[in-house]
């Protein structure tokens, strides 16, 4: 499900139900995202949102334990954090750039 954006994409995905939380949690992502797109574009950073399935995949075994929430992965595919609220939105950027890739690639 994820394998396409491997090595191209950091993904922010928000795995979620139809509650009013996800919803709003789902409003300040889209906000977030509008309002720095020159800064996820620079990162490299594509939303996804799945809404209240089964995932499949790679990733399914942990997003499906995890359950709801967001889950922000890496270039290599693999899950770097996990968050129920939108704390991983709001210190996105910091995140990413603490990621070694991103500090070789500010460093060139």
């Amino acid at each position: 499900m994820f394998d396409k954006y491997k090595w191209d994409k950091r993904l922010v995905v928000h795995y979620r139900d139809n509650s009013d939380q996800h919803q709003n949690i789902q409003k300040y992502i889209n906000d977030f995202f509008e309002k720095n797109s020159i800064d996820i574009e620079e990162r490299k950073i594509k939303y996804i949102e799945i809404f209240d399935c089964k995932v499949a995949g790679d990733l399914s075994f942990t997003i499906n334990k995890n359950g709801y929430g967001l889950y922000l992965i890496g270039l290599d595919g693999s899950i770097k954090k996990y968050s129920q609220s939108t704390d991983i939105i709001d210190n996105l950027f910091n995140i990413i750039d603490a990621m070694p890739m991103r500090k070789g690639y500010l460093n060139q």
